[in-house]
């Protein structure tokens, strides 16, 4: 009895001392692979949403041409660049119909900031001083194209975007601005809305155009245009003029990876987010099928070495009973 009891000990010893150390090593070599596996996923994820939202602004910002060359066109003009009022605004009714797509309408300022002309008309603005508008502010220091924040400057004093152009004479002098305008509105159906739409991005993203000052220009979730956003770490890092990906969570509480980018020659950031868990689906699947494998290796093992411990103690059983 009591060598049976014996040589049952020297068993499990046997198997303890061959099969736990390789049991060991096996699980700590899973669990390394996978904890490298999931940080090299998290990294190429990050750096994949960077270079996404990087060239959606700068696909978003060649787009932007399509709405300034009409404006370009039309400041050419000969009856624009004078300096008539009356002219200018029987030129900007004559060209209404190459100014639709600009929904909250076109204005028409002189070198003093007044408005002289509107399309449609809008005569309780006319003679306006509208000098303190960043836009104009732009302009007169720099003539080239300036890109607005969110202002109060539409029909009935509704929130808008504005696109400005510089309006020249002959002698190439400033002698007002031509200003096309944008609503920000849930309800709007602008070409510009249409062309961050068609940025192509994942089904599954939540993508929002942001000006300088955080307010919500366009927003897959309607509801969110005309918020402000600027207390966001992805909204407050894209207006100091960083491009990059980081994880964080979304007003709701989710967390998230959140990429942004400046759109170039715009005061405004576009910022795309995707869900942590979607993006870790993956990575959870193969966690499943590594687990698998690692019962495998463990199970396995285990019936080979308690077999072969088997085979070989017990004929020293037999000849010790014999």
């Amino acid at each position: 009895m009591r060598t049976g009891i014996r040589w049952s000990g020297l068993r499990t010893k046997i198997i303890a001392w061959s099969f736990v150390p390789t049991a060991i090593i096996l699980t700590t070599v899973a669990l390394v692979g996978f904890y490298a596996y999931q940080q090299v996923t998290k990294d190429l994820t990050i750096q994949s949403s960077r270079e996404v939202a990087r060239l959606s602004a700068g696909q978003l910002a060649s787009g932007l041409s399509d709405y300034v060359q009409p404006l370009t066109n039309l400041a050419r003009a000969a009856s624009i660049s004078e300096q008539d009022p009356i002219s200018q605004r029987a030129w900007l009714a004559q060209a209404s119909n190459r100014l639709m797509i600009f929904d909250g309408g076109v204005l028409v300022l002189n070198q003093y900031g007044t408005v002289v002309a509107a399309q449609p008309s809008q005569p309780e603005i006319l003679g306006q001083d509208w000098s303190n508008r960043d836009y104009f502010q732009q302009l007169i220091h720099m003539p080239t194209i300036a890109f607005s924040n969110v202002v109060n400057d539409g029909p009935d004093g509704l929130p808008v975007i504005v696109v400005a152009v510089p309006v020249t004479n002959v002698r190439s002098e400033l002698v007002g601005i031509l200003a096309g305008m944008f609503r920000v509105d849930p309800d709007s159906v602008s070409l510009l809305y249409g062309s961050i739409v068609k940025l192509r991005l994942d089904a599954n993203d939540t993508a929002y155009l942001v000006d300088h000052d955080g307010m919500v220009i366009y927003h897959t979730n309607a509801e969110w245009i005309g918020r402000n956003l600027g207390t966001q770490p992805a909204v407050e890092q894209v207006n100091s003029g960083k491009a990059d990906a980081l994880r964080t969570r979304d007003p709701d509480g989710r967390e998230i990876v959140a990429s942004f980018a400046p759109v170039p020659g715009t005061p405004w950031g576009l910022v795309t987010e995707r869900s942590w868990q979607t993006l870790l689906a993956p990575g959870q699947r193969y966690g499943e099928f590594l687990f698998l494998l690692l019962m495998l290796g463990l199970v396995v093992p285990a019936i080979v070495v308690t077999i072969g411990v088997r085979r070989i103690t017990q004929p020293i059983n037999r000849l010790i009973s014999a």
